[in-house]
């Protein structure tokens, strides 16, 4: 994924673990949020704007790990309604603040946060605490919020206006790739990348051209699949109207 950010001095290289949940059903990664960083499970998703987590006000969210607003010297009350639902029908609500995100050493001050009161029965038994949006702003359900990639581009934190994905089959341990930001780890992969514009500018969307799949036995197989998809790492789904599924 390439940024276009002003050619300003880029500096930070941070490498972010995640693991896998289930059986591919979401990675997740540890993000501080507050001074200092109390640490939380975060789904990483393309496919949204927000950055959220459970409150300390939310009585359903007993699996979850909450943020105390008070132990954070950064911490600004802002108190705006929000609310959050996706394609698969989850969702949360609750309130906003504003606070520090990090990841590893990238640091960044001020970013509005959704603090969940409420959420769906989804949430509630999943392991992750909370998402953490990788989308452009527009995105976001906050009217006018500056999303967490937007303000690590604007600020011009990273040595790169980059930020790489690499997923695989989970070890023992249940790491299951990194988020890179700033970087491009070219051990990860063999051969040369392929840059494709993006169609749209608030989602990670690209236009296909065509699907093929490879299928054990039968060789390669054309979909006749084409038009607009959005490249969404907050799930494993690969959906699409019911003309071209059949």
């Amino acid at each position: 994924h390439n940024l276009s950010v002003p050619s300003k001095w880029l500096q930070a290289v941070e490498k972010l673990p995640i693991k896998e949940y289930g059986y591919g059903i979401e990675y997740y990664g540890e993000v501080g949020i507050g001074t200092p960083p109390q640490r939380f499970k975060l789904d990483f998703d393309t496919g949204s704007g927000d950055v959220w987590l459970a409150g300390e006000d939310c009585a359903v969210c007993s699996r979850h790990k909450k943020f105390n607003p008070r132990n954070s010297s950064t911490h600004k009350a802002e108190g705006r309604k929000w609310g959050i639902s996706y394609g698969d029908g989850s969702f949360a609500t609750g309130y906003t603040i504003r606070d520090t995100v990090s990841i590893g050493n990238l640091t960044v001050p001020n970013q509005v946060i959704g603090l969940a009161t409420s959420e769906s029965r989804a949430y509630q038994q999943d392991t992750v605490d909370g998402l953490l949006g990788l989308s452009y702003s527009g995105v976001s359900f906050i009217p006018g919020v500056t999303t967490f990639l937007d303000n690590i581009h604007e600020n011009d934190y990273l040595k790169q206006p980059i930020f790489s994905v690499y997923i695989k089959e989970k070890d023992k341990n249940d790491y299951a790739g990194e988020y890179l930001f700033g970087d491009i780890d070219h051990s990860k992969f063999e051969g040369e990348l392929t840059w494709v514009p993006l169609s749209t500018p608030k989602f990670w969307e690209i236009n296909l051209d065509g699907v093929s799949l490879d299928v054990e036995g039968a060789g390669k197989e054309q979909m006749e699949i084409s038009g607009p998809a959005i490249l969404d790492t907050g799930t494993t789904l690969i959906v699409m109207d019911e003309k071209q599924a059949t």
